[in-house]
C-alpha cells in the first residue's frame, strides 16, 4: 500500500529530526508527501502534517520564508479539516509563532502564539507539556516586546 510506504516514509524522517540530521529528514518527508498528494484529497489532514514536519525541518535549517509557506499550507488545511480547537492547529500556530520570534517579528509571533495558547486551553490541560511549552514561547516573545 502506497500510503503505508508514506508513513514508513514520515516516520524516518521523524527519527532523522529526532537525530538532528535535518537534510535527511527532509528528504523522507518529500517522499512521503509526493506519496500522499497523490493519494489523497488535497484537504486530507495527513497532508496538513507533512506540510507542518517539512515547515519545521526549514525552520531548523534556519530557511524561514519556506518553513512559513509550509506552516500556512498545513493551516489552511488545517483549518478546513480539523476543529477550530484541534491541538494539531494549535501546534502549527505555535510553530508560526516560534519562526516569527526567530525573524524577530515580535509582534506577530505573539499574535500566533496567542492564538494557539487560546486552543491549547480549550482542548488540553493547563499542565499538559504542549500548553506549557507554548506559554514559556509567549513569555519569551513578551520579553523581547
Amino acid at each position: 500500500n502506497s500510503l503505508k510506504i508514506a508513513s514508513y516514509h514520515s516516520n524516518i524522517g521523524l527519527v532523522l529530526t529526532d537525530l538532528n540530521n535535518f537534510n535527511s529528514a527532509l528528504i523522507y518527508y518529500e517522499q512521503a508527501f509526493k506519496i500522499q498528494q497523490k493519494y489523497l484529497p488535497p484537504n486530507h489532514p495527513d497532508l496538513a502534517t507533512s506540510y507542518n514536519n517539512i515547515g519545521a525541518i526549514y525552520n531548523e535549517l534556519q530557511d524561514y520564508s519556506k518553513a512559513l509557506l509550509y506552516y500556512e499550507k498545513s493551516i489552511q488545511i488545517m483549518q478546513k479539516s480539523l476543529p477550530p480547537n484541534h491541538p494539531f492547529l494549535a501546534l502549527a500556530y505555535h510553530n508560526l509563532a516560534l519562526t516569527f520570534y526567530r525573524l524577530r517579528s515580535y509582534k506577530t509571533a505573539l499574535e500566533y502564539g496567542e492564538r494557539a495558547i487560546e486552543i491549547y486551553y480549550r482542548a488540553l490541560e493547563p499542565n499538559d507539556p504542549q500548553v506549557i511549552t507554548c506559554q514559556e514561547t509567549l513569555n519569551a516573545i513578551r520579553e523581547k516586546l
